[in-house]
């Protein structure tokens, strides 16, 4: 009788353990399936090498171990091998100036962003999308004039747009819908942002901002459309045009 129970325990045991390897196998199939990649947008100074970047995921989390292919303006530029952590690089080196499209392909996966290429004598400006774009905090309009205003600023100056709440991807989509000048957006993570952007022999030449953003800021113009110490207070967007034309 005992050796009848041990027999029929050890083929549930069995049992059990091939059903665990088949759902482990699943679940492996599935988030390969599922892999998806990210793109970031990048900036950099004409014939000097970038980082490009990427990220890799499974169904939950970051996974490495992960082939991406790097493509500009829909030439193949390189492919490259995600790490653990699911990041991938890619050095390039831009030959021209411009605003060119990054596209990344992970098996039948792909995502886009830009990379915004500037000459050393480029004037660029960062631009707040929530303390600056918006009508108000609590409001996804646009602010009044901010579009005519930013049409007339990028004849002799380029953008690059900022995120601290709403994120790159929705920041994106909502310059997208409301037709404001397309470029590049990082997210926010400090000051520290301008000073490795004027490492990379970026000229930020002005800051577009709230007076927490543009309190640490410095050897740069700065404006804010609220009362901020050594900024200069601007009523409106037209205001903002003109005093980016005196100097």
């Amino acid at each position: 009788m005992l050796t009848r129970i041990w027999q029929a325990s050890s083929q549930n045991k069995s049992s059990v353990l091939i059903l665990f390897f088949i759902i482990m196998l699943c679940i492996l199939l599935s988030n390969a399936a599922l892999a998806d990649v990210t793109a970031f947008d990048a900036v950099a100074t004409v014939r000097k090498p970038v980082k490009l970047q990427a990220l890799t995921k499974g169904r939950f989390f970051s996974e490495g171990g992960r082939l991406v292919e790097f493509h500009i303006d829909e030439k193949h530029i390189g492919t490259t091998l995600s790490g653990g952590d699911g990041y991938a690089f890619l050095k390039y080196t831009p030959q021209s100036i411009g605003l060119k499209k990054i596209k990344l392909k992970l098996a039948e996966q792909s995502d886009e962003a830009l990379l915004l290429v500037t000459d050393k004598k480029d004037r660029i400006i960062l631009i707040s999308i929530e303390a600056a774009l918006f009508e108000s905090t609590l409001s996804f309009k646009p602010a009044e004039g901010a579009k005519e205003a930013i049409d007339k600023i990028t004849n002799k100056h380029r953008i690059i747009y900022l995120t601290s709440i709403i994120g790159v991807k929705q920041s994106r989509k909502w310059l997208q819908d409301n037709k404001l000048h397309e470029s590049i957006v990082f997210s926010w993570p400090g000051n520290n942002l301008v000073e490795d952007l004027r490492e990379k022999d970026i000229n930020i030449y002005a800051v577009i901002g709230s007076p927490d953003m543009l309190a640490g800021i410095e050897n740069s113009r700065k404006f804010s459309f609220k009362e901020t110490e050594g900024a200069e207070v601007v009523e409106s967007w037209e205001d903002l045009a003109d005093q980016l034309k005196k100097k």
